[in-house]
């Protein structure tokens, strides 16, 4: 007995295809009008039966009746017809067999279809593997790309009830009710800040802006340990500025509260080692993942994203920082506003795609150095930043400006921006020996007013206030 060679097993069903058209046809414009929103061209194998589908795309195009007599028809007027043997009687046997469930066979449609694109990958990598012109780093980069595309394919979604939206809204305000004011999304650890935006949520870009030397990585950075270390968040850490190993270091100076100067100059004291050798363990068992390649495209950006998710279950990404990307587009290379108009996009693009919040730091028009606090308008190089981000926020230091002794230490983050909720200013400390931000309050809701933040009038309603 034999055993029946793999490769010759089709990758497609004739059957799947056919039944998806007399599905359509006995449903009518409702069920076609489905298909559309499921079913993509590509899905379909054998040419009389694509050909059959874009008759019907055609059909309700032209709102035209859907059924069999105008679907034989337009097939007898497009002349293809007249090339498949058995003519109208192929059609009444092949589109006329018993309604199907619709999204059954789309499944099945789609499913074929990635098989064959797997196939087809897998045939280009054996063809890429002997293009000793090609480096094999970028090999791999490519057929990374395609397979992580192919596995986080989704459907379009289009129009939906508004029950669907209303029973979705209706269990984030039971989550919300159930935390009693703790953030819903991921908690970035600064108190105010979690209290105004609820947390960073799946799909948003948040963009936090300052001028050089203001500490916006050194924000970023300890946001991201809140959330890998103390929430055990996997987040994965793009700087394009810095190396892994410095910001490594200054995680372990901060964690450990050992001044980052005395770990670079080598004076650090037995007790201060010690705490820095416990710090280590913790962190190197932190889901945190770093990614230092400087000049990064967006393209690339992209495609390590979609594998971090993919293969690490990241739930936050980080850039640091957007003005050090590089577009995708030769068009965008000669014009430096349109290649951050792309980069920008992408970044927005990428937290809808993998359902996750992307906070990318970005630099200050130098204007905004005469001036005591940054605005909006001074975000660097392009509106389409302020225009894509759900959250802005603009991170400020006095000292820096003022130079004054009882500036030192002070910092405000402005919420500038936030699609869904209050803009203020957010009083903050910076201690620089340790680059480590901290929160004014401690707490997120109390009835002590010493313990929450006193906020400027028409910031936003203080739930705790006397209002």
């Amino acid at each position: 007995m034999t055993t029946p060679d793999s490769t010759t097993i089709p990758l497609w069903s004739h059957e799947a295809e056919a039944s998806l058209i007399s599905t359509i046809l006995h449903g009518g414009q409702p069920t076609l009008d489905a298909a559309l929103e499921l079913v993509a061209d590509d899905w379909f194998y054998a040419p009389v039966n694509r050909t059959a589908w874009l008759l019907l795309k055609d059909l309700a195009h032209k709102r035209q009746p859907v059924d069999l007599l105008t679907f034989t028809e337009a097939f007898r007027q497009s002349g293809e017809l007249a090339k498949i043997e058995g003519g109208p009687g192929y059609i009444t046997a092949e589109y006329t067999r018993i309604a199907g469930n619709l999204t059954h066979w789309a499944d099945q449609l789609r499913d074929y279809w990635r098989r064959r694109e797997i196939h087809r990958i897998g045939l280009e990598l054996i063809l890429e593997s002997r293009n000793f012109q090609k480096p094999t780093d970028d090999i791999l980069d490519a057929s990374e790309k395609l397979l992580l595309d192919l596995r986080l394919e989704t459907r379009q979604t289009g129009l939906i009830h508004c029950a669907d939206a209303v029973d979705a809204a209706a269990q984030r305000i039971e989550l919300a009710h159930k935390k009693r004011g703790k953030p819903i999304g991921i908690a970035t650890g600064f108190t105010d800040l979690d209290r105004m935006t609820g947390g960073l949520k799946p799909g948003q870009l948040i963009i936090i802006a300052a001028r050089p030397s203001m500490g916006k990585s050194a924000f970023a950075t300890n946001i991201a340990e809140h959330a890998c270390l103390h929430d055990q968040v996997p987040t994965a850490l793009f700087s394009l500025e810095m190396t892994g190993e410095e910001l490594m270091e200054r995680v372990l100076c901060t964690q450990a509260r050992v001044k980052l100067q005395r770990v670079r100059d080598g004076f650090m004291s037995k007790d201060e080692m010690s705490k820095l050798g416990r710090i280590v363990g913790e962190i190197q068992s932190a889901p945190l993942y770093l990614d230092e390649t400087p000049a990064l495209t967006i393209a690339a950006f992209r495609a390590r994203a979609r594998r971090a998710v993919a293969k690490h279950g990241v739930k936050l990404l980080i850039v640091d920082y957007l003005q050090l990307m590089k577009g995708a587009t030769k068009r965008a290379a000669q014009d430096r506003r349109l290649e951050i108009d792309e980069i920008s996009s992408g970044l927005k693009a990428t937290a809808k795609e993998l359902s996750v919040p992307v906070i990318a730091l970005s630099q200050l028009n130098r204007d905004a150095e005469e001036r005591a606090e940054p605005k909006l308008s001074h975000l660097r190089e392009s509106g389409s930043i302020e225009q894509d981000a759900d959250v802005v926020a603009l991170l400020h230091r006095p000292e820096r400006v003022s130079h004054k002794e009882e500036d030192k230490g002070k910092a405000v983050l402005i919420l500038a921006k936030q699609r869904n909720g209050p803009v203020g200013r957010i009083e903050m400390h910076f201690d620089a020996e340790i680059t480590q931000f901290r929160s004014s309050t401690e707490k997120l809701y109390s009835n002590n007013k010493a313990e929450r933040q006193t906020y400027k009038p028409n910031n936003f309603n203080d739930p705790n206030g006397d209002d």
